[in-house]
């Protein structure tokens, strides 16, 4: 990787993404249309391009050449996608075919970021789109002979995270209640699991297989896992037990295999971050 864009370079992983690739010296440019993304999570010598990537090829001739492209610029959350059907369709499958155009047209390969729910009990408008995308990826991008990997995010926290609004995380909702002495609402039943994976480690495993990845399941997420009450008591933060939510997944397979086979390892845990952030 020398050259590489973003899409979605202003939003949480993509932000701290950014950071990581202008630290190993590669040039860096970023298309995010800002609706989860921030200004505030700019990084220095990075280009950002503000526009909407289901139109990137209106766009291709102000994007420099680049030899790689994550996207990572979708709708973002599960519950609102139940309430967003049409919307949460229209940015995720809408975006992926201009997307391959784009890296085809650049003989860039892409780096598609896909749904652990996938591997879970979930089903929404959202984890249904992303498994759609994950399979047009690999078969078109194999049809066209492009390089590309599909990597799989398990429940990302750490730096940049949303802290409150309808796009908020739960680690940084967490945080966020405790420091501020709030009362916490869990869906229920609360006993649902996830493998909570530091953004840092998230972002490592993505350099590697921007570099080195090939092909479909990479997951990225870390060998332990919690309940959302586990890691609600383990901050000492109030809560309450609010209603099943539709979409919410208890549980999924955790995948790391063909991640941790380029060499990839994770170095932070949500305990020891709780505590340092408490």
């Amino acid at each position: 990787m020398l050259n590489v864009l973003v899409i979605g370079g202003a939003g949480f992983v993509g932000s701290n993404l950014c950071k990581e690739l202008v630290n190993a010296g590669i040039s860096v440019q970023s298309i995010d249309d800002y609706s989860t993304g921030s200004e505030k999570n700019h990084v220095e010598n990075v280009k950002y391009i503000n526009y909407d990537c289901r139109n990137i090829n209106k766009i291709a001739h102000k994007i420099d050449l680049v030899d790689t492209v994550f996207h990572l610029g979708e709708f973002p959350r599960v519950e609102l996608s139940v309430n967003n059907p049409i919307e949460a369709m229209s940015r995720i499958t809408g975006a992926i075919s201009p997307v391959i155009e784009f890296c085809y047209k650049q003989s860039a390969k892409l780096i598609y970021s896909g749904s652990s729910t996938r591997f879970g009990d979930a089903e929404s408008p959202y984890s249904i789109c992303k498994e759609i995308n994950s399979q047009i990826v690999h078969r078109l991008c194999s049809y066209l002979h492009m390089s590309y990997a599909i990597t799989y995010f398990y429940n990302v926290y750490g730096p940049n995270e949303i802290e409150s609004g309808p796009y908020s995380t739960l680690i940084a909702k967490i945080i966020y209640a405790k420091k501020n002495n709030k009362k916490i609402t869990v869906t229920a039943p609360g006993t649902q699991k996830r493998n909570f994976t530091h953004v840092n480690d998230v972002v490592k495993a993505l350099m590697l297989i921007g570099q080195n990845g090939h092909g479909d399941n990479y997951g990225i997420g870390s060998d332990n896992s919690y309940s959302v009450l586990d890691v609600i008591k383990l901050a000492d933060c109030e809560y309450e037990i609010g209603k099943a939510k539709k979409g919410n997944r208890l549980s999924a397979n955790l995948i790391t295999e063909k991640t941790k086979a380029l060499g990839w390892k994770e170095n932070d845990s949500i305990v020891e971050y709780i505590k340092r952030q408490i």
